[in-house]
């Protein structure tokens, strides 16, 4: 799975999109519930951490609004950049 930070974009290490990362409300781990709920917008995020990639990329195929917690020492994660 690979992860640009310059364009927030979280691909499959074949390239394929999972998601733009992008949060309004710039949260930290203070702004979630115990659960992984949101409390500025009452979601309930998906911890990236226990999923295969290609799982991950399934799940936001049907739901693409889904949150994501993605902890850069993913075992899965690498982290790159698109040269703009």
């Amino acid at each position: 799975m690979n992860y640009d930070p310059l364009t927030q974009t979280l691909r499959t290490s074949s390239g394929r999109l999972i998601k733009r990362m992008h949060c309004p409300y710039r949260l930290s781990e203070d702004d979630l519930d115990p659960g992984l709920r949101c409390r500025q917008c009452e979601r309930t995020l998906v911890d990236a951490h226990s999923l295969p990639e290609e799982t991950l990329a399934d799940l936001l195929v049907q739901q693409p609004d889904t949150c994501l917690k993605l902890d850069l020492d993913h075992p899965e994660l690498r982290i790159t950049h698109e040269r703009l």
